[in-house]
């Protein structure tokens, strides 16, 4: 088989058509352009049309990822479902997760710890509910347990924060019901017994 035409595309920028024998075969980035060395004339095989179909999925997959990632961090196991999803083959995968580590755009360690302060700061959690979602999310239990071990004070300011929030709307009851009230909203949150039991006075 021969390139007999590698045009750029107008409407997509960085975009070629590839033209095999005289016909359209598919679109290509100028980035699998570059790295492959494809160009008009140039004679290919089988094989290496399958290493530019396989380079090509892997240069849509990497920009979908790089697409979730610019809205927020995201831990290993989210972006590989994301890509299942999306239908690239467990091969295409196989190469872009690694590339992502490499350049730390996929660091479940970093994502813990955001996600850490942002469960506790922002949605009131407490530990033990973070816990779960982070593993839900595929984070390693000691990468989890890293994260939550730096933030003990914090859980304990946003427990009482929220038993002041809640008071209020408490004031009518006995104080028996009042704190039974409390104890429920906080284990709910995923706050454990210890800190429940320090933020209410003992």
């Amino acid at each position: 088989m021969k390139i007999t035409k590698l045009l750029p595309q107008k409407r997509r920028r960085n975009r070629f058509s590839l033209y095999l024998d005289g016909s359209y075969a598919l679109g290509v980035s100028a980035e699998t352009v570059a790295k492959l060395k494809l160009f008009e004339g140039k004679e290919i095989d089988s094989a290496c049309l399958a290493t530019t179909i396989f380079q090509e999925e892997c240069h849509k997959a990497m920009n979908y990822a790089l697409r979730l990632l610019s809205y927020r961090l995201r831990s290993e196991k989210e972006i590989l479902e994301r890509l299942k999803n999306q239908g690239y083959s467990e091969s295409v995968i196989n190469a872009i997760i690694p590339a992502l580590k490499n350049i730390g755009l996929i660091d479940n360690g970093k994502f813990a710890h955001l996600f850490v302060q942002d469960r506790l700061n922002l949605a009131k959690k407490g530990k033990r509910a973070i816990y779960a979602e982070l593993l839900r999310k595929g984070v390693d239990r000691t990468i989890i347990q890293s994260a939550l071990a730096k933030v003990s004070a914090d859980e304990a300011a946003v427990a009482k924060n929220l038993i002041e929030k809640y008071e209020k709307r408490y004031h009518h009851l006995s104080p028996e019901e009042r704190k039974r009230r409390l104890q429920g909203l906080l284990l709910r949150r995923g706050f454990s017994d210890k800190t429940i039991e320090s933020a209410l006075g003992g």
